[in-house]
């Protein structure tokens, strides 16, 4: 897979994500307060992100 493709595929899947996330942020504001949304979300998308990181083995790259 060439290194385009592969950064298009990432932007067609972060789009679709981000839109699932608005979505479902809208749905569940009837019954969760803000801070409970926004914890939730985060959480989530913590749990991507290092599922991502370990799947990749690219640790390291990530410095603060």
């Amino acid at each position: 897979m060439t290194d385009s493709l592969r950064a298009a595929l990432w932007m067609v899947g972060s789009i679709v994500f981000f839109s699932a996330m608005a979505v479902a942020g809208r749905e569940v504001r009837a019954v969760h307060d803000t801070f409970e949304i926004m914890f939730y979300r985060s959480l989530v998308g913590m749990v991507i992100v290092i599922a991502v990181i370990a799947a990749t083995g690219r640790r390291a790259e990530i410095r603060t």
